[in-house]
């Protein structure tokens, strides 16, 4: 039996038992409406989610786990059992997409989207690029069906009634059966399951004539969540809910009682009208900052930045916000009955969608609109956590005469959590990007670097693996970006990252001053506002320990030989030595051999591992005591080859290869090397 349905951009995913099931438009019968409820069989392979390779990279394995789903299918066939399933999941199903329908009649294609995502938590038709804006201005939540999006609803049902009749009881019964009603409507999320269990709470007390505890409703929705889902006691979504329900309660509470309370009290006469003015400013800030020291920890460990605008931003628009649920509603609700009267009624939606999206704009074009110091340590968060407790508890005992002290600790907590994790000595990652080469650089003089970036195996490489690492490091934006030729293998990620000027510098080997692709590059960098450094054999920089040179190539590039004429780049730290040879072949190899190389501790294997590349002359030259060899699992090119592997342990190397590894961190602090492989510590 189908239990959920989703919309996807080329089609629709299932869940059927513990199974995820990928369905493309053509595959579905027609006239067929697949749909929570029904009985359907399906034929396809079985297969398992992936793990992370790197650190920063979605855990699919993870978050589908905590959904209670252990596999996914790509559906071949479908064959449907029981044309009818449950019909109050079908009158939801049909009036679900009905809405969804007439919003895209009723909207622009851009604002449809926007609304479907924000009212009925469908995303299919959300454009990425709006996603992305307000993920980015800290205006996220209010495209998912929050506790914000059902308080609203149950609420303004309550409050309706309550004007109408007058009855507590009568009102409290309406607004519980708005609540379940568009909870199921929409698929009852984490956010929203935790609201309607609250709220519920809170209308069942006031028809029953029980006080409500609003910690005590907390917890039990908490429990019954986790009952039936443990592992979302660590996704994100959870705690980021509950983290927010906590703040907006618990933490304002002690909040307003030693900064408003007592002024509140003291204002007589006109005074009051205008305090009351300032006070409800002072409340919608308060609330905020109270919101904001519970998440954010959980924001900073799942997404290792913070909009710097986004309380401002909440302070504005999410009062607005009720007006886009209401209006919404009744606009979608009126539209399926008169489109003349539904387009009427939507009109103050559409404003407001463009208020949101243009004052997203404008405050992400602000300096520093986006604070990227990575992921915390763990050790970081305990201590915010406790400090942030005791905070909270000195103001609960000692109220206003503390509060001067407060701001100071609560000072000292946010700047402990914001600033960025220190790097001792250097560190070097070898990514696991699949058949392709990415590799990061950073050390403790505060300068940091990749070198390539691309996969032929891995789409949309830069989204999903080389920025989430990036973010993870705190290093959104290095200072290089070096390219050691233009395979797309190597270019894929770094493409994107050239064309929204996502680094300082970048550098181009000095023999593809010619070459078309190379000069390409190069002008989309420069438009974007990019230094370009044409690097030649025996240019480099230093800064304190580290030392960085070009070994080559210098001539070898005729339009043909790509590989032989990779930049070859040798990094030096102290007393540790590491060579990044690119592609690397014969010909680029026998010219590098031209010069007295140094022993190294680390080489970055040639051409992922090809049987063809890293001769044993160029091993006896370097002797390198570990080799990283970055390709892909199962890949078709057999890399790496039996023969290098042969030569690597017959020149007693250590060897590591991204597809059983992941993400190879070598960390030097100049007493030792540490060597981590990623797979192995998430196991």
């Amino acid at each position: 039996m189908v239990r959920e349905q989703q919309k996807k951009e080329l089609g629709i995913t299932l869940v059927v038992k513990n199974i995820l099931i990928y369905i493309s438009k053509n595959s579905v019968p027609e006239g067929v409406s697949l749909y929570p409820g029904i009985r359907i069989q399906v034929k396809g392979d079985l297969e398992g989610f992936s793990h992370p390779g790197n650190p920063g990279q979605f855990d699919e394995f993870s978050y589908y786990k905590s959904k209670n789903i252990d596999y996914m299918m790509w559906a071949e066939e479908i064959t449907l059992l029981s044309e009818k399933g449950s019909w109050q999941q079908e009158i939801l199903f049909k009036l679900r997409e009905k809405l969804r329908e007439v919003y895209f009649q009723l909207l622009p294609e851009k604002e449809a989207g926007t609304l479907s995502a924000m009212i009925l938590g469908e995303k299919a038709g959300l454009p990425k690029e709006v996603r992305e804006i307000y993920q980015q201005a800290g205006l996220g939540h209010l495209l998912a069906i929050s506790g914000l999006h059902i308080s609203i609803a149950g609420m303004g049902i309550y409050q309706g009634v309550m004007l109408l009749r007058g009855s507590k009881r009568l009102a409290a019964a309406a607004g519980i059966g708005a609540l379940v009603f568009y909870g199921a409507l929409t698929g009852f999320s984490i956010s929203a399951s935790r609201a309607v269990i609250m709220l519920f709470l809170t209308m069942a007390a006031e028809i029953l004539g029980r006080s409500y505890d609003r910690e005590t409703a907390l917890a039990f929705s908490a429990v019954w969540i986790l009952l039936g889902q443990p592992g979302q006691l660590f996704q994100s979504g959870f705690l980021l809910s509950f983290g927010a329900a906590l703040g907006a309660g618990t933490v304002y509470s002690a909040l307003e009682k030693a900064f408003l309370q007592e002024e509140e009290n003291s204002l007589e006469g006109e005074a009051c009208i205008i305090g009351s003015i300032k006070n409800w400013i002072k409340r919608a800030v308060l609330f905020q900052i109270a919101v904001s020291l519970v998440t954010f920890p959980v924001i900073l460990w799942f997404y290792y930045e913070v909009p710097v605008y986004g309380m401002v931003l909440n302070i504005l628009l999410v009062p607005l916000m009720a007006l886009i649920t209401g209006g919404g509603l009744a606009a979608g609700f009126i539209g399926l009955f008169s489109f003349s009267l539904g387009r009427f009624a939507i009109g103050g939606v559409w404003f407001l969608l463009k208020l949101y999206e243009g004052a997203a704009r404008f405050f992400l074009e602000l300096p520093f609109a986006v604070w990227n110091p990575g992921r915390p340590s763990a050790g970081k968060l305990v201590i915010y956590g406790l400090g942030l407790a005791g905070v909270l508890y000195g103001i609960e005992r000692k109220g206003r005469k503390r509060r001067g002290l407060a701001v100071l600790e609560l000072g000292v907590l946010l700047m402990l959590l914001f600033l960025p994790e220190r790097v001792k000595g250097m560190e070097l990652t070898v990514l696991d990007v699949g058949q392709g080469d990415g590799i990061y650089f950073s050390c403790e003089e505060g300068l940091s670097f990749t070198i390539d970036g691309g996969s032929s195996s891995e789409k949309e490489l830069y989204d999903y693996r080389l920025l989430p690492f990036l973010k993870y490091k705190g290093k959104a934006r290095p200072d290089y970006v070096f390219v050691t030729h233009m395979d797309e293998d190597h270019i894929s990620g770094v493409r994107k990252i050239v064309e929204k000027g996502m680094a300082k510098c970048l550098v181009l080997p000095d023999d593809l001053r010619e070459d078309e692709k190379a000069r390409k590059l190069a002008e989309r960098g420069k438009k974007a506002g990019m230094e370009i450094w044409w690097m030649q054999k025996g240019e480099g920089f230093q800064k304190g320990r580290l030392k960085l040179v070009c070994l080559g190539p210098e001539g070898i590039y005729n339009g043909e030989n790509k590989n032989a004429a990779s930049m070859t780049l040798l990094l030096e730290y102290e007393d540790f030595r590491g060579i990044f040879t690119g592609d690397l072949e014969k010909e680029g190899e026998e010219a590098l051999l031209d010069r007295k190389l140094p022993v190294c501790d680390f080489l970055k294997v040639a051409h992922h591992g090809s049987a063809y590349a890293t001769s044993e002359e160029l091993l006896e030259a370097v002797q390198p005591k570990t080799a990283v060899i970055s390709c892909g699992k199962d890949n078709p090119y057999g890399h790496p080859g039996e023969a290098l592997v042969s030569r690597l342990l017959e020149a007693g190397c250590q060897i590591y290869q991204t597809p059983e590894s992941g993400a190879v961190t070598i960390k030097y602090s100049g007493r030792n090397i540490r060597i981590e492989e990623f797979k192995k510590c998430k196991e």
